[in-house]
């Protein structure tokens, strides 16, 4: 992603470079994704929970771009905060720009990712925060 990450994306992980990430009462993580297009979309993270994502409309977080597999990826939020793994898919999923396989890894605070084309990151927000999508 390096120099093609859109700006929006790199300034708000730098400013979640120093939160813990770990689940903790009255907070609650996002994943928030820049769709190629420049559109945002906010989507919860349920703890204690295994979240499908892909273009599918059977897996718990839908991002719907061509680059992206039905069954790409999967994010588990556990004690020990967010970890991700791919699912196969066709174009990869990256952290930190490097291409990561069936094997979890561990999302950590200032971390970026990428399902195919679309660039994500992860975010805690007061409990009760509404997920939004923006233009």
């Amino acid at each position: 992603m390096g120099s093609n990450m859109p700006a929006d994306l790199t300034e708000t992980t730098m400013e979640a470079s120093s939160v813990d990430l770990a689940p903790s009462a009255g907070r609650a993580l996002i994943l928030v994704v820049i769709l190629p297009n420049g559109q945002v979309e906010e989507h919860e993270l349920t703890p204690d929970a295994t979240l499908p994502l892909g273009r599918s409309a059977g897996v718990a977080i839908r991002i719907d771009d061509p680059s992206v597999s039905r069954f790409h990826a999967e994010i588990t939020v556990g004690p020990a905060g967010p970890i991700v793994r791919d699912l196969g898919s066709r174009n990869g999923t990256w952290v930190n720009e490097e291409r990561i396989g069936a094997s979890f890894v561990g999302v950590l605070p200032g971390d970026t990712f990428r399902f195919g084309n679309v660039a994500g990151t992860i975010h805690r927000v007061k409990q009760g925060h509404q997920p939004r999508r923006r233009v």
